[in-house]
């Protein structure tokens, strides 16, 4: 069939296929980019910066309540105090952008897990602040009571931590798989492309030189048809002059 093709035909053919392979790719391409954008951007809001500080400002909260309790005083207790509204408030705030950038049903588990027990170690440790404002001993219930309760928390934000480090992990490979699948893609549209060029190529040139083959084994034969008869009649000729 497609020999029966004209060479105009031929040649629209061969663009067409060509522009549909470079749309291909460029489909391929556009396509693992996007992928890549995607995954860039999860890594970009992932909130492992907000749950490492959150770990950091809880862990300070638990050391200024146990300088408060050790402290006697006065003044300095007023600024230990000072400090710990305003680290309470920075992990408030902290704790407000880190759930913004939760995703999944297992990131919000772990961090209301933290919750819970980082409210109940603030309670103990307001308790155990009135406690050494008052006179009373006070360090001993935060090697009995606020320790434990800080390690606990402690632990779930911990949790909260490895489970954004693991997330972040995925989402760089992911964007190191879609770079390299979309770098792929092209790669192969460019060969398929290029291949798609020299075969249609190749058609057009056989298409073109097997007619002007033709046309010049014919006038080739015609050629000598007429030299033939040319030789016969100057031949005939001399003949008759002899005669």
């Amino acid at each position: 069939m497609i020999r029966d093709w004209t060479i105009r035909q031929r040649i629209l053919a061969s663009f067409a296929v060509i522009l549909a392979l470079m749309i291909a790719m460029a489909i391929a391409a556009y396509t693992g980019l996007r992928h890549v954008r995607q995954e860039a951007v999860v890594v970009q809001t992932n909130s492992l910066y907000y749950a490492a500080a959150i770990s950091a400002a809880h862990s300070l909260s638990y050391s200024l309540a146990q300088e408060y309790a050790i402290v006697s005083d006065a003044t300095r207790r007023q600024k230990q105090l000072s400090l710990i509204r305003d680290n309470t408030e920075l992990l408030r705030t902290l704790m407000a952008r880190y759930e913004t950038t939760i995703n999944t049903p297992k990131e919000r588990e772990d961090f209301d897990a933290f919750k819970q027990d980082e409210a109940a170690f603030n309670n103990l440790r307001d308790e155990i602040v009135k406690d050494a404002a008052g006179g009373k001993d006070a360090l001993t219930r935060v090697d009995a009571e606020l320790d434990p309760a800080f390690e606990k928390s402690l632990a779930a934000i911990d949790v909260v931590v490895d489970g954004n480090k693991s997330a972040e992990g995925d989402a760089i490979r992911q964007i190191t798989t879609a770079a390299s699948t979309a770098e792929t893609g092209i790669i192969l549209s460019f060969g398929a492309a290029l291949f798609a060029a020299f075969f249609c190529g190749y058609s057009l040139l056989k298409a073109i030189t097997q007619p002007l083959g033709q046309l010049s084994t014919q006038l080739e034969q015609s050629g000598s048809r007429v030299n033939t008869s040319v030789r016969f009649a100057t031949a005939t000729a001399s003949s008759a002059r002899l005669q």
